[in-house]
């Protein structure tokens, strides 16, 4: 991406206007939380993860027992299983073999920005699921799609990959954003987020990899963010 043209910039600004105050308000707070989670995500990568061992995080999800098998891009089959969130309302299918970062592991990766609630990550540390869960950013669900709009803009400033998709599920307006960054030594990583709102807060998921990877890991990407089931 360093070889190529910088994207043109698309000022949020515009999104102030028309007397949308209070609304745009609460999704620039919403922005500036899932960025600073984003980055974290990415700045972790460059890290090598030393610590081969079990973590015992308080915030642990409950992973139920039915598991399934998805295809990468390399057309090797990865067990899945029900992940859901302690306490949470949704869950998400994630690999078996994923290990949930304890929280002083997330507390010492995540040193530049707010951190995601939870992380599950691959034995290497180079495939990560993080959730984040803000009780500070209200977002109501009829909101979501000028949330969308915002973080494309956001994004936009600085990738020229940036592709955005926005649907309903049971009931939930669902914002959409795979796009391609770059850390500060120009290393390329892939991201696949989702965000809706659960009792008018902000929650979202980020699926992030190494972009040289991204052949084989998209498709698990894109089953894990499709698997998303909201409680009824």
């Amino acid at each position: 991406m360093a070889t190529k043209e910088p994207a043109k910039s698309k000022k949020t600004t515009t999104k102030n206007e028309g007397g949308k105050g209070g609304i745009i308000a609460a999704i620039i707070v919403g922005v500036i939380v899932i960025i600073a989670a984003i980055v974290a995500v990415i700045m972790m990568n460059n890290k090598k993860d030393d610590d081969k061992g079990n973590s015992n995080n308080d915030n642990t999800s409950q992973a139920e027992d039915e598991e399934k098998t998805i295809t990468n891009g390399k057309g090797d089959k990865i067990t899945v299983k029900k992940y859901t969130p302690n306490g949470a309302k949704y869950s998400i299918l994630v690999p078996t073999n994923f290990k949930d970062m304890s929280d002083d592991e997330i507390a010492e990766k995540y040193t530049n920005g707010q951190a995601p609630t939870s992380v599950l990550t691959n034995e290497a540390g180079d495939v990560n699921i993080a959730i984040t869960a803000s009780d500070a950013a209200e977002l109501k669900n009829d909101q979501i799609k000028e949330y969308l709009d915002a973080m494309k803009s956001v994004f936009e400033t600085a990738s020229d990959d940036v592709k955005t998709d926005y649907y309903e599920k049971d009931g939930h307006n669902i914002g959409n954003i795979k796009v391609v960054t770059e850390d500060t030594d120009g290393k390329e990583f892939y991201n696949n987020m989702i965000f809706f709102s659960v009792d008018d807060k902000l929650v979202a998921f980020a699926f992030n990899c190494n972009n040289a990877e991204r052949d084989e890991w998209e498709k698990v990407g894109d089953e894990i963010v499709k698997s998303l089931e909201f409680k009824k």
